[in-house]
């Protein structure tokens, strides 16, 4: 949808009766078997035996879209926030970079797990082991 929308903006969408769907409106719909909903510029509506259909094109799109019906649209876009999606891409990209590199080195993996547990274990044992006088001591300070 460049240059409406560009990647990292938020788009708040509203979902609206089909009456209130209008020539040039952004709407989100689902399309079956897609995973992601679309966001697409209305370009034509057509309404013919009861039915409703919807023509959609992005705006950077060359072609339109396949015509939907009214039960698939989701909602109309109301508000755009520039860039503040960039902190979820940043986010996702971080956990599945480290999610990729943890897989990849399984050996580290398991041997930074078992320091861990073993550093812990050191640690509860330390001190349950000392004096109850020298722990309230540590806490006083």
């Amino acid at each position: 949808m460049r240059p409406t929308l560009e990647v990292g903006d938020i788009a708040i969408t509203v979902q609206t009766r089909p009456e209130n769907i209008k020539v040039g409106d952004i709407i989100q719909y689902w399309r079956q078997g897609e995973t992601a909903p679309i966001i697409h510029r209305v370009i034509q509506i057509d309404r013919t035996g009861g039915i409703t259909y919807i023509v959609t094109k992005g705006d950077a799109n060359d072609a339109p879209d396949e015509p939907i019906t009214v039960t698939q649209t989701v909602g109309k876009v109301v508000l755009i926030i520039p860039k503040i999606g960039w902190i979820s891409i940043a986010l996702k990209t971080a956990i599945l970079a480290a999610a990729s590199f943890l897989q990849n080195n399984f050996v580290l993996t398991i041997t930074l797990i078992g320091l861990i547990v073993i550093y812990s274990a050191f640690r509860i044992y330390k001190y349950r082991s000392q004096p109850l006088n020298k722990l309230k001591g540590r806490l006083r300070r």
